[in-house]
């Protein structure tokens, strides 16, 4: 939801403080603390400063990022990976990261290189998926061609329901479920913020990818 909310950087350090309690309960679900590690993604990628001192203030920046490290591998839905990616390339910035986050740098990356293959499998299984839908499509379209053996009927039109196709409301419908970052491609987000380090801090660079 906050990807969809502009002109929220005043108020991060609440948002910031509400996860940090909603952690602090100890729920023990799974889906739940994931959701929970998406908003602070979120908070990173929009104001990844602001997030930061929050989280510093609250003495939970080297706790998210170990919360982070562990729920890497049960990722399984294409938003998350998205998120996730987002967040950690927003801290790929050295001169301005606390000493927390600079100390986490080597396994942020590796994170990072995993997160871009898992994002690129869940793509092309998404893909693999689509064909086979439509190619089920196509073979009972087929089949209703070549089964032409029926009476004609015909049927009265109404103007009023010929009008309406549904489009509309199948429309706003979708809208709710739009995001600013469906089009973001969080792998070129993540190789343009290598890039950018290694312009800007080539020695960091090499230590990291060696």
């Amino acid at each position: 939801m906050l990807e969809n909310i502009t002109e929220i950087g005043s108020v991060i350090p609440s948002i910031v403080d509400m996860y940090v309690n909603e952690v602090n309960q100890g729920v023990e679900i799974k889906e739940y603390n994931i959701m929970l590690l998406q908003g602070f993604m979120m908070c990173m990628w929009y104001d990844c400063n602001t997030t930061l001192i929050a989280l510093e203030q609250a003495g939970k920046t080297e706790w998210l990022l170990q919360q982070v490290f562990e729920q890497v591998t049960k990722l399984t839905e294409d938003f998350e990976v998205k998120r996730f990616m987002l967040g950690l390339s927003a801290v790929l910035i050295p001169a301005e990261m606390p000493v927390s986050v600079a100390n986490n740098y080597a396994t942020i990356i590796k994170v990072l290189v995993y997160l871009s293959g898992r994002s690129v499998e869940i793509y092309e299984q998404s893909m693999q998926v689509k064909q086979k839908e439509d190619m089920a499509e196509v073979e009972n379209d087929g089949a209703i061609i070549e089964d032409e053996d029926y009476d004609e009927i015909d049927i009265e039109s109404d103007e009023d329901d010929d009008d309406w196709d549904g489009s509309d409301d199948e429309d706003e419908q979708n809208e709710l479920y739009e995001s600013p970052l469906d089009k973001v491609n969080e792998v070129l987000v993540f190789h343009e913020k290598m890039a950018n380090l290694q312009t800007a801090h080539k020695e960091l660079y090499d230590y990291l990818c060696a």
